[in-house]
């Protein structure tokens, strides 16, 4: 699952978190950039540079980083309701692992480092209570023609567990992309 998809949802859950949704479109309007263009920043070879702004915008304005450094227990301010002290621990401890080369002339680089290592979340970080309101949310029933009822939990898609939130899995992938 994906940091924006990962705010979406929440976003579902929490009210507290329709300000990450204002925050969203202002980065958008801000860097000129469409949310399907950073949905697909994925299937991209070389990132647009635009999406990379957005997320520093984005993680700045959340909390998460401040002077292209990751904010102190900011992932555990943002996150702390919705996540378990475990998905915590584990996204401090290998994203704040990532460091900004001080000879990196893209202000928009180290921000788009940290928004891939926090792409490591996954609905199992939720906390029980936010799992439970998404497999509802999920998982609804609808009545056939028959009258019996069907589960729609066939069509769901897993959960993509490509972006390991690894910090040197990610950095080398980057740097290739730069030579």
């Amino acid at each position: 699952m994906n940091l924006i998809t990962f705010l979406f949802l929440v976003g579902a859950f929490r009210t507290a978190f329709v300000e990450s949704g204002k925050v969203k479109e202002m980065c958008l309007a801000q860097e000129g950039v469409t949310a399907e263009e950073v949905k697909a920043r994925h299937h991209q070879e070389i990132p647009d540079p635009k999406v990379k702004c957005f997320f520093r915008c984005f993680l700045e304005n959340i909390g998460l980083l401040a002077d292209n450094e990751i904010v102190p227990g900011g992932f555990a301010k943002v996150f702390g309701k919705i996540l378990s002290d475990e998905a915590i621990e584990r996204m401090e401890q290998d994203c704040n692992a990532i460091k900004a080369d001080p000879n990196e002339q893209d202000p928009c680089e180290f921000p788009w480092l940290v928004s891939a290592c926090y792409e490591g979340l996954k609905i199992s970080d939720l906390r029980p209570q936010l799992k439970e309101l998404h497999h509802h949310s999920r998982s609804g029933h609808h009545h056939s023609s028959s009258g019996h009822h069907h589960s729609r939990s066939h069509r769901h898609q897993p959960i993509s567990h490509r972006h390991q939130p690894i910090a040197p899995q990610i950095q080398p992938r980057v740097r290739r992309q730069k030579g």
